[in-house]
């Protein structure tokens, strides 16, 4: 129980530390193309309806895959089969990985 407590409390930190980091980059890289379409004397670029709803569907997509792969982590840990500490990551990786996949597939469609 300790090695997946200890293991949960990191990954969650470094979870939102990047989920911000992208929002702050991204938020950043959109303002500043707004000012240089400004600066050229260009329309700026409408705000897309629906947007929301694609990066929400998005983000609900990611916690199913995360969660998928914590209970994942936890069953094998229960059962005793334990390879490493880095088959938890792996695990938990893989299935975050294929839930950005398959919600990428969904917000085309």
């Amino acid at each position: 129980m300790d090695i997946i407590i200890m293991f949960v409390m990191p990954v969650t930190i470094v979870l939102i530390i990047c989920f911000f980091l992208t929002w702050l980059f991204l938020h950043k890289a959109r303002h500043r193309e707004k000012l240089l379409r400004l600066e050229k004397g260009l329309e700026p670029i409408p705000a897309t309806t629906g947007s929301g709803r694609n990066a929400l569907l998005t983000l609900g997509i990611l916690v199913i895959g995360v969660s998928v792969g914590m209970a994942l982590v936890t069953a094998i840990n229960r059962m005793g089969y334990f390879a490493g500490d880095g088959i938890f990551v792996g695990i938990v990786g893989g299935c975050s990985g294929i839930a950005l996949i398959i919600a990428s597939k969904l917000n085309k469609a």
